[in-house]
């Protein structure tokens, strides 16, 4: 492939370059030798019933955390790990490092409902093929050296059910529970990311290149990058857009005593959620605003397009009335300052 000039042929004389870089991909053999290819894009398949499953997960655990708080981790590999898979009648093949935590090659007796069960020789990115006819519940381990590895359950429900449904009415119930339980302490495969390692007197540099930006990480001499974003055909992120300055306009508006007992809230409320020395304090009080802003009106279906002082989110008068509606707690407040008048 030709060597491009200008900024491109700058990174490629001065830095090592792994994995994509704009349209092109930088890449190793075994042997050392160095290759490049041109990106090709290929859309993201449509939803699967086994994507679908992390799609439901996610969408539960954003109803009471978020990756910035404090043991997210935590929450999400319990959640992933202990909460059933439910799925059509059918066949599946399921990824050993994903479904059976797998890490390591070896041989590995699977059992369904602990009855026989057959001796694999398995590694992380095999497949195990599964094929369910009858509705109910199954249960599928995995032993290493007469050990149980893993244990997962798999829920064969009717076809005319609702997947989302069912996964919802499940959380409900056992959502304590899953929380409860022992951290499910599996190794993680390695991660190889992309990134730009200085071989000259630079140590790093930023700055754009063609529809790409390059930031410095962390690592002692090493890059990132990202492509630049286009948002124009994304609804939400134009609803966001279009919505999020009357947000804002609602909260340059509120009264001086309201601010006051913000300010107390939101001081008792970020060190519950955040890390000590997370980007300092990178979400304030305005942020703090919009989530709860964001959420009352998902839970009270109101658009916020309309919205304004004189047009606000209906049935929310204090700040009890905002918290209540968001499902946040209080953090102590007392009822006089909860009855406090947003406006």
């Amino acid at each position: 492939m030709a060597r491009v000039s200008g900024s491109r042929h700058f990174l490629e004389h001065y830095c090592e370059i792994h994995g994509k870089l704009g349209n092109i991909v930088y890449r190793r053999k075994r042997n050392g030798e160095e290759y490049t290819y041109e990106y090709i894009y290929h859309p993201k398949y449509e939803p699967t019933v086994l994507s679908r499953r992390s799609d439901c997960i996610v969408r539960v655990a954003a109803g009471f955390t978020n990756p910035q708080y404090k043991d997210y981790q935590s929450i999400i590999k319990k959640m992933y790990y202990y909460s059933p898979y439910f799925l059509y009648p059918g066949e599946y093949d399921l990824r050993c490092n994903t479904f059976f935590k797998i890490v390591h090659k070896g041989n590995y007796r699977l059992q369904i409902n602990g009855g026989a069960g057959m001796v694999q020789h398995l590694s992380p990115r095999s497949k195990v093929t599964y094929y369910f006819t009858a509705e109910g519940e199954y249960v599928l381990q995995c032993y290493n050296g007469g050990m149980l590895y893993s244990e997962r359950k798999v829920i064969v429900i009717a076809a005319s059910e609702s997947l989302e449904d069912a996964y919802s009415q499940w959380f409900e119930e056992h959502l304590a529970e899953v929380l409860s339980s022992p951290d499910p302490a599996f190794a993680s495969l390695p991660i190889y990311h992309r990134y730009l390692k200085s071989k000259g007197v630079y140590l790093n540099f930023s700055g754009k290149v063609e529809d790409f930006v390059i930031y410095p990480a962390k690592e002692y001499k090493c890059m990132h990058s990202h492509k630049i974003g286009s948002y124009a055909r994304n609804r939400q992120t134009q609803y966001f857009c279009a919505v999020m300055p009357k947000v804002l306009s609602c909260w340059q508006g509120v009264g001086s005593d309201f601010a006051r007992v913000w300010d107390k809230y939101y001081n008792r409320w970020f060190p519950d959620n955040y890390r000590k020395g997370k980007h300092g304090k990178a979400i304030g009080r305005h942020h703090l605003w919009s989530k709860l802003v964001f959420k009352a009106a998902g839970v009270a279906g109101f658009d916020l397009k309309t919205l304004s002082p004189e047009h606000w989110l209906p049935g929310i008068d204090t700040l009890g009335d905002l918290l209540t509606a968001a499902g946040y707690d209080g953090y102590g407040m007392t009822e006089e300052e909860r009855d406090v008048k947003i406006f």
